[in-house]
């Protein structure tokens, strides 16, 4: 009686393992999802920036909305530079990327060398432009529902890289995110996080940005930092959202 209770448990145990093996391989992976942090000292101008302390969390907080998150650090020299960024850039349905910037243009770190991310195409080999790569295409951006450009004034128009978030829009993409001021990573990177928080709940990027401003100047006593570091505007439509889990319009 004990030896048959035995195998029946065996049994039951073994097609227990089965059917979740199938279940997990014949899930489909969601639409992708690519976060960019980085972490480096002072190089060539740049000073000592670490975009990184809630970089898990919010990979775990898109992953568990549906998408295929995955998220990417310069450290010791990983697939980090601006080239990286704008190769798989099309295939993204939410994108992020947080690190030095300044108007029209991102400038990240990798392997101790400084590459650019640009609006406008621009006659310099470090420099990756949106318009060089993505005019003349068929999709251009019209996947990514969400491209939040975080760092210092993004928002800003320049004469030579452009403006990013006008160049996503022209690109298809359906919200872009930039900020208006100052960024400190101290307070951009929790702020940024309870941003998708909030999105979470399937509020709208408006709404979003509103709940994770007045949480991050609460958490941070509305010192002079967490206030300018909140200052963000939404082109496009600020009523997107990105639950449930799809590509853009």
């Amino acid at each position: 009686m004990k030896a048959r209770k035995a195998r029946l448990l065996l049994v039951l145990l073994m097609t227990l393992l089965v059917s979740l093996t199938v279940g997990t391989q014949g899930l489909a992976a969601g639409p992708l999802s690519e976060l960019y942090f980085y972490n480096h000292g002072e190089v060539g101008g740049l000073h000592t920036l670490d975009t990184t302390s809630h970089r898990l969390l919010t990979e775990y907080t898109i992953d568990n909305i549906g998408y295929d998150c995955k998220s990417y650090v310069n450290i010791p020299a990983g697939p980090a530079s601006s080239g990286s960024v704008i190769r798989t850039l099309a295939s993204d349905a939410v994108f992020h990327i947080s690190c030095h910037a300044g108007p029209g243009r991102m400038a990240t770190v990798s392997n101790g060398q400084i590459t650019r991310l640009s609006a406008k195409a621009v006659a310099d080999d470090a420099v990756y432009s949106l318009a060089y790569n993505f005019d003349n295409t068929t999709n251009k951006l019209k996947k990514i529902k969400v491209a939040y450009w975080l760092g210092c004034n993004t928002y800003g128009t320049d004469s030579t890289y452009g403006s990013l978030n006008q160049k996503s829009i022209d690109l298809g993409v359906d919200a872009a995110i930039t900020h208006t001021d100052e960024t400190y990573p101290s307070r951009s990177n929790l702020f940024a996080y309870k941003f998708y928080w909030y999105l979470y709940d399937g509020v709208t990027v408006s709404q979003a940005l509103l709940d994770a401003k007045a949480f991050a100047l609460s958490q941070y006593n509305n010192d002079a930092e967490v206030t300018v570091t909140v200052k963000t505007y939404v082109s496009g439509s600020s009523s997107t959202k990105i639950v449930p889990a799809a590509y853009g319009s």
